[in-house]
């Protein structure tokens, strides 16, 4: 049987025969294209950077907030978050989360919005980018039982999807570790009397079934 490899050349998919395959013609393009993804990585932050400041400069003489969506169009997920906040801090428009939009002048705050972005853009080294290395914390998602709810029910469709019961994912889920104490926690929320004098491997073997059946109709009861 064949071989079959799949070589990435300039956006291009071939699939290549392994005797036919060419290492130095793959080192070479493989190369120039990490090259020019640095490249871009390098142009992206110094017009952002010149930006950050030149569309403050523009959003103020004019009142365009025109300036400001076309800005946040064109960025990736994470650097538009951080440059709302930017903007928020510098503008005083208000901002539409909804929309992801900045819309009109919030006139209580504007004045001093662009009292601090004029001071701001006085020191030259002042931009997006030094902004959001002193200001701008990235936090991760706090950790909810509810994340965990949509979690199992994410699993759960995508187990549908691959023809695996609601069984076969709750008894998957009890193998990450959950303990024999814990199923009988479980078992006792939910209103079944469960005997205690096994031992604890006994217990999980008798009572796993149980929790896995038990488990997945509580599941379906919540869609």
């Amino acid at each position: 049987m064949q071989c079959r490899i799949i070589l990435f050349k300039w956006g291009n998919i071939m699939a290549f025969n392994k005797d036919k395959f060419d290492r130095a013609a793959f080192d070479v393009s493989f190369g120039e294209a990490i090259e020019s993804i640095k490249g871009a990585e390098e142009i992206t932050r110094r017009e952002v950077r010149a930006l950050s400041r030149s569309v403050l400069s523009a959003l103020h003489i004019t009142e365009n907030v025109g300036y400001l969506n076309k800005f946040l169009e064109v960025l990736t997920p994470v650097n538009r978050k951080a440059m709302v906040i930017y903007f928020q801090a510098f503008t005083g428009f208000h901002y539409d989360s909804k929309g992801e939009v900045f819309t009109k002048k919030n006139k209580p705050a504007y004045d001093e919005a662009c009292a601090k972005a004029e001071k701001f853009l006085d020191d030259p080294m002042n931009n997006f980018w030094s902004y959001a290395q002193r200001e701008i914390k990235v936090e991760g998602k706090e950790f909810s039982m509810d994340a965990v709810t949509k979690g199992v029910e994410g699993f759960l469709k995508k187990a549908a999807k691959n023809n695996f019961s609601e069984v076969d994912v709750m008894r998957a889920i009890l193998k990450g570790g959950i303990s024999a104490d814990t199923i009988i926690a479980i078992m006792d929320d939910l209103g079944f009397d469960v005997a205690v004098e096994d031992t604890p491997v006994q217990r999980a073997q008798r009572v796993q079934p149980l929790v896995i059946d038990v488990l997945a109709r509580e599941v379906r009861n919540l869609h």
